[in-house]
């Protein structure tokens, strides 16, 4: 047996499999966290991609600072606190500044979320606000995919917006980071479900590891243009969550700087695909709910034959993170699930849409109950040992095995 320790939630839970069904172990490509990250943060914010802040900043402007919710692991406690000093020494007091969280249609943050992201001397000082994509939404303009572009009134207000991400794999916007600091992350409701549908459309198209040609990667930087976003600072990390480098400058072309790293980390080839993935989805936050874990299951879905198995480890402590998900996983089969998500104009069940098209199993580790997963095309499992016994039960004793132990983030890539 190999054991394997397995993030899950802000734990690790250790994992035995049989040696010799072991096909792939599949980490990201070796990296190097900077050991310094206010300076790799200074040295990009000094040496933008295009403009410098210096040129489209005055000490009248007034700023909005648009940083990720609790669902991402982005550093926004260094790169903050780093851009306000600029800020300060082009002029801009702190009176002009807010900060204005892209929830998309996430949750509210709670205050010690807000002091987790920021840091309290922050919260304390700037004013922060919640996105709510019902309310407070001005209407700018349609895209060229015609959607309706509605964006929080606190956003436009301001002269200078500022998206800070980190660039990630990610399941339908090819990566995270860049324009998706405005659709969705202040975007309006009508705005997010008219570009998260296009998932239906454009299957191969929009999946991991895709910009060009990418219609949902398209609208969001479109609607990001409209709303006028001028500068981003976006962060690459390693697997510990470590800054492995920062960009900044113009959102497009810094953008695609950092999805260059991106790559060269986290995307691994593979020889040959597994009848059984074991996947972690990289443990909190990545693991909060079901919602965002399914990421790591459909970048699973590109080491496995049709037909596999996926086993995933995920805590989802707040357990589906979607009431709309919950709804329509209660369901037979995982092709019901997206066809009734599809007629009733929900993109919630976007990370399922390989394994339905694959005919895939899924067994889950998770907090969520085995009673709540069996009205649904999941299997629950109660701990490791059973999981990766029902694995190999549904699969064979000859049964080959990946395991993605930062399922999240990394990206098999298989040429045939």
């Amino acid at each position: 047996m190999t054991t394997f320790y397995l993030n899950y939630g802000k734990t690790q839970i250790g994992v035995e499999i049989p040696e010799q069904k072991i096909l792939n172990v599949i980490m990201p490509n070796p990296s190097h966290g900077k050991r310094d990250k206010e300076e790799e943060i200074k040295r990009a914010i000094m040496n933008p991609i295009s403009a410098s802040l210096e040129e489209i900043v005055t000490p009248q402007s007034s700023i909005a600072l648009l940083p990720s919710d609790i669902t991402r692991p982005c550093p926004s406690y260094n790169i903050i606190p780093i851009l306000l000093r600029e800020l300060n020494s082009i002029g801009v007091k702190d009176e002009r500044v807010k900060i204005v969280f892209t929830n998309g249609l996430h949750r509210r943050n709670t205050r010690d979320e807000k002091i987790m992201l920021l840091g309290k001397k922050i919260v304390e000082k700037i004013k922060c606000i919640d996105h709510d994509a019902k309310q407070k939404q001005k209407y700018i303009g349609d895209t060229s995919h015609h959607t309706p572009v509605y964006i929080n009134s606190d956003v436009l207000d301001c002269d200078i917006k500022i998206g800070i991400a980190n660039i990630d794999i990610h399941v339908f916007a090819g990566y995270s980071g860049g324009a998706k600091s405005i659709l969705p992350g202040v975007s309006g409701v009508e705005t997010i479900v008219k570009n998260h549908y296009m998932i239906y459309e454009y299957f191969d198209r929009t999946r991991s590891g895709i910009l060009e040609g990418n219609p949902i990667r398209e609208d969001m930087e479109e609607a990001a243009k409209l709303a006028g976003l001028d500068y981003i600072v976006n962060v690459v990390l390693d697997d510990k969550k470590k800054i492995v480098t920062t960009v900044a400058g113009d959102p497009l072309r810094a953008h695609r700087r950092g999805v260059e790293t991106c790559d060269r980390i986290y995307k691994v080839p593979i020889r040959e695909k597994a009848d059984i993935v074991v996947a972690s989805a990289g443990g909190f936050p990545k693991d909060i709910n079901l919602y965002q874990a399914t990421k790591a299951m459909d970048n699973s879905t590109f080491a496995i034959k049709n037909g596999g198995t996926i086993v995933l480890f995920a805590e989802c402590p707040e357990g589906v993170g979607s009431e709309e998900l919950d709804r329509l996983l209660n369901s037979k089969s995982w092709e019901e699930v997206i066809q009734k998500g599809k007629d009733g104009g929900s993109y919630a069940p976007y990370g399922f849409r390989a394994v339905a098209k694959m005919g895939i199993k899924v067994v889950l580790i998770s907090s969520i109950s085995i009673e709540k997963t069996a009205r649904t095309p999941i299997i629950g499992a109660r701990d490791a040992k059973e999981a990766i016994e029902k694995a190999i039960q549904i699969e064979g004793e000859g049964a080959t095995i990946t395991v993605m132990p930062f399922a999240g983030s990394t990206l098999p890539t298989y040429d045939v």
